[in-house]
């Protein structure tokens, strides 16, 4: 099924498709730019990867650090560009039970920061 699919790609659209990264897969399987896929309705939804998440968790927790020796001005501006940039991003997801959890998560973490 690959051959085939890669053979239309390079034949008729003429693009050069990386045989090492390309898969066939289901959908709920498939990874494709820090998005996963899952199906609701009988529509193709976005949702986060797992690993995006632990990404944007490791950066929080970089950004936080105590050892950083930022005041509070430089860290509240990095923390802001970081979430707007990042929500931007991932806009298209279906997030809010997500984006709760992690704004319990983060709420704790700075409250022990202070």
């Amino acid at each position: 099924m690959l051959d085939s699919i890669t053979t239309f790609i390079e034949s008729k659209l003429h693009l050069k498709v990386n045989r090492e990264k390309t898969e066939v897969a289901y959908v709920s399987r498939a990874k494709y730019l820090g998005y996963s896929f899952h199906v609701m309705n009988g529509k193709c939804r976005y949702r986060l990867h797992t690993k995006t998440l632990a990404k944007m968790k490791a950066k929080l927790k970089e950004l936080t650090s105590r050892s950083s020796g930022w005041g509070y001005a430089r860290l509240k501006a990095k923390l802001t560009q970081f979430v707007n940039g990042w929500m931007n991003y991932f806009k298209l997801a279906d997030m809010h039970n997500i984006l709760t959890e992690t704004d319990k998560w983060f709420r704790h973490r700075l409250c022990s920061y202070i």
